[in-house]
């Protein structure tokens, strides 16, 4: 369904806390649809950023603009109050709101993510050159090593579909993400995931991130690189379902 310009899946359950999923950097909703249809502890709702997938837009320059998107989505659906899940930028956008939007967010799921997303100069280079150059660059970069290559190459397809324009102004956004120094404000329940290959948000920026936020947990998942809930759904659902019970008894 479409809220004004933004798609949305979404999946209803009146007796469970409410979850938004994020997605990353020129990404859709599509990668946390393998997870959030094994979690049984949430309702969902898994948007399209402004610019991707079937979401119109060109995109944001910053992580505080996606936010401030997810904010008008949460007014317009009437939700006071909800649970955050973001992977990679996605992960940036939910701490964003965290900070500074405190009373809108009862917890937070961060996967391959980190308090600064420092991108290399490889990345801006690669996008110089064109899409396929970058969505080689990225192949290379983004997945653990045991990945089944059907998904590799969807993978492929859908990033390229994002385009050259709206994944330069993703990766700027991240780039100029860092909330290092205000990170230890954040007082809801987190849970931190990371894959033990991830080599864009490696499992030390997992670490300090879950170190930095008062009574975090973490959980690194063996073998899966930075597109964990793509790579290995049953256990990053299986990971978020256990944290979930345990707030809610």
């Amino acid at each position: 369904m479409f809220v004004e310009d933004i798609f949305i899946a979404r999946r209803t359950n009146p007796e469970k806390p409410l979850m938004l999923l994020l997605h990353g950097a020129g990404g859709q909703h599509l990668q946390w649809m393998g997870v959030a249809r094994m979690l049984d502890e949430a309702a969902i709702i898994a948007p399209d950023l402004p610019g991707h997938g079937r979401s119109s837009g060109t995109g944001e320059e910053t992580i505080g603009s996606y936010a401030a998107h997810i904010l008008r989505l949460m007014d317009h659906l009437d939700i006071d109050r909800a649970l955050i899940g973001g992977h990679s930028m996605g992960g940036a956008i939910a701490l964003a709101l965290a900070l500074h939007h405190s009373d809108r967010v009862a917890g937070l799921v961060l996967a391959s993510t980190a308090a600064r997303l420092k991108v290399g100069q490889p990345v801006f280079d690669a996008l110089e050159a064109g899409v396929q150059p970058f969505v080689d660059l990225f192949d290379s970069m983004a997945y653990g090593p045991q990945t089944d290559p059907d998904l590799i190459a969807r993978g492929r397809d859908l990033l390229a579909e994002a385009g050259r324009d709206v994944i330069q102004r993703d990766f700027e956004a991240c780039h100029a993400f860092d909330v290092r120094e205000h990170i230890a404000q954040i007082m809801v329940p987190a849970l931190v995931l990371c894959g033990s290959a991830d080599r864009m948000t490696p499992p030390h920026y997992a670490e300090s991130l879950a170190a930095a936020i008062p009574g975090a947990r973490l959980h690194l998942i063996d073998g899966a690189g930075h597109m964990l809930p793509v790579e290995q759904p049953d256990e990053t659902a299986a990971h978020i379902n256990a944290w979930l019970h345990g707030l809610t008894g």
